[in-house]
């Protein structure tokens, strides 16, 4: 099944990587197929100095789990986003 994924998604699976949503982008890779915009990367990027205050973690551990929680996401173009709609 493929899914596109928006930014309010990740920062969930994100700031509670274990529970219903952070579990499924991270533990669904051959079930479920994520898609998402690159401009999420950017988004994260921008809110970075924030979540690492709502997670309490050192900037090396938040940027794993963000690499764990995006790492089965397929990242499409923002142009090739834009031609969709």
């Amino acid at each position: 099944m493929k899914i596109i994924v928006d930014t309010n998604i990740v920062f969930s699976g994100i700031l509670n990587s274990s529970g219903n949503i952070g579990r499924l982008l991270i533990h669904s890779k051959g079930i479920l197929e994520f898609y998402s915009s690159e401009y999420l990367l950017v988004e994260i990027e921008s809110h970075f100095p924030k979540l690492l205050k709502l997670t309490d973690l050192g900037s090396d551990e938040l940027s794993e789990l963000i690499a764990t929680v995006t790492r089965d996401i397929t990242f499409l173009s923002d142009s090739f986003c834009q031609n969709l709609l």
